[in-house]
């Protein structure tokens, strides 16, 4: 029961960095259109992608992890890219 548990907690949490990546990939999309990081969707941006990154490194499912590290490494890379 206890591996059963951990296993939906793994699935939840993978499910809600999904989401954030998408929320995420909307606001970096806007932050690109406008071409100031001094805006606020950068500022919200550069907040969300740090939050992902965070919960990432939390998952224990390391293959998880890469897979969604590739999504967040190429909205970084976007924002970067402005700079």
């Amino acid at each position: 029961m206890k591996a059963y548990l951990q296993q939906c907690f793994i699935i939840n949490m993978e499910s809600e960095i999904r989401r954030l990546l998408e929320k995420a990939e909307m606001i970096v999309e806007k932050c690109v259109s406008c071409g100031s990081l001094d805006c606020d969707e950068c500022e919200d941006a550069r907040n969300i992608l740090d939050e992902i990154r965070s919960k990432i490194e939390a998952l224990q499912d390391k293959k998880a992890a890469r897979k969604l590290s590739v999504f967040l490494d190429k909205l970084e890379e976007e924002l970067e890219s402005m700079e």
